[in-house]
């Protein structure tokens, strides 16, 4: 597995529509919603499998201070279980603490 950010349009597109399906989708949320006013300045990351398919995501965003927030994290269905989510977690803390944040 690779955890990094994504790093062109179709990367981020295939981000979003993973956040929409896991998140937003099962709720009859439209397209679009699993975007907010915080994505400019986040950092994305991204899980790839060993096959360069993207299975799960998650997002950081500072909040007041030194505070940040993580957010929209979401693995494949069919990925789900295999150690993803805590992967992007622990690599979503480790980003918070190299941007100086001290709560999340």
């Amino acid at each position: 597995m690779i955890i990094r950010s994504p790093a062109d349009d179709s990367e981020f597109e295939t981000y979003y529509a993973l956040r929409w399906k896991v998140l937003r989708a099962p709720w009859n949320q439209p397209p679009g919603s699993e975007k907010d006013e915080f994505e400019g300045n986040a950092i994305h990351l991204a899980a790839w499998n060993n096959s360069g398919k993207m299975v799960g995501v998650g997002r950081l965003h500072r909040m007041a201070g030194r505070q940040g927030q993580i957010r929209y994290m979401a693995v494949e269905p069919v990925a789900q279980g295999r150690g993803i989510g805590k992967a992007l977690l622990e690599e979503l803390e480790l980003r918070a603490v190299q941007e100086g944040m001290i709560e999340i």
